[in-house]
């Protein structure tokens, strides 16, 4: 039977291969923790990171925008079930808008059968359903000068935004005046704008220099990351004694 031998060779290569990596390691360790040690005198604990990239990393991805309505220059935003004005949230529902208009200060927002009545800060005044007779299955809510229209499966109303009524008319003759709400394309500021709600300040940058540090940039694998490191230094170590316990001999 053969007996087992550790190669010098073998055991070299380990140490070279394990010190290499333990090198890279400790200088990431050594600069991290030089800023650390640091963060009062370089304020990095007031000082805040807003990159897509690194948000991700920490799950403060916003949501996708689905719908968006420009009214008076605000815009009108739906992600998720979450309504917003701006980055203001102001209002929740499952249900797809169906149209936006803007009359006598308020902003009025169309769902399948219910109008929403928000002011041009976005405060909500009121909100209206079925109680109130509201048309069922709208599609549209649109606008001529004065008068609110709101189509409804094949059916036109006009909406009494004072007595909160709604009148059956046929729209034929007007129907080229009637300004119908449309979706429109969310501008690179305002989508930035609005994913301030979800970044807030962002992460500082002594939590970031901090999780790097101890790996937690990487979540979970941040982790098993520590542990090989752990063995490679176990490895880095017990080849050197080896190396040079066959020297001393």
């Amino acid at each position: 039977m053969s007996k087992f031998r550790i190669k010098k060779k073998t055991v070299n290569k380990i140490h070279r291969l394990s010190g290499i990596v333990v090198f890279i390691f400790l200088i990431h360790l050594s600069i991290t923790g030089i800023f650390l040690n640091h963060t009062e005198d370089l304020s990095l604990d007031e000082t805040f990171i807003k990159s897509s990239w690194l948000m991700s990393l920490y799950n403060l991805s916003p949501p996708s925008i689905s719908q968006s309505f420009l009214i008076k220059n605000q815009l009108i935003l739906k992600a998720e079930n979450q309504i917003f004005l701006e980055a203001k949230p102001i209002f929740t529902t499952d249900i797809s808008i169906k149209g936006v208009v803007e009359s006598n200060e308020m902003i009025i927002v169309a769902l399948e059968s219910e109008l929403i009545f928000f002011t041009s800060s976005g405060e909500l005044i009121e909100k209206i359903g079925g109680s109130a007779e509201v048309p069922t299955n709208i599609k549209r809510l649109g606008k001529d000068t004065n008068t609110i229209y709101i189509q409804a499966d094949n059916d036109y109303w006009i909406f009494d935004e004072v007595q909160l009524t709604f009148i059956k008319v046929n729209i034929e003759n007007i129907k080229n005046k009637i300004v119908w709400s449309k979706e429109g394309v969310v501008s690179p500021d305002a989508k930035s704008n609005f994913n301030q709600y979800y970044y807030g300040k962002g992460v500082s940058v002594e939590q970031f220099f901090l999780d790097l540090h101890n790996g937690n940039i990487i979540n979970f694998a941040g982790k098993w990351i520590l542990d090989i490191i752990g063995l490679l230094l176990l490895a880095v170590s017990l080849s050197g004694f080896w190396i040079w316990l066959k020297r001393t001999r």
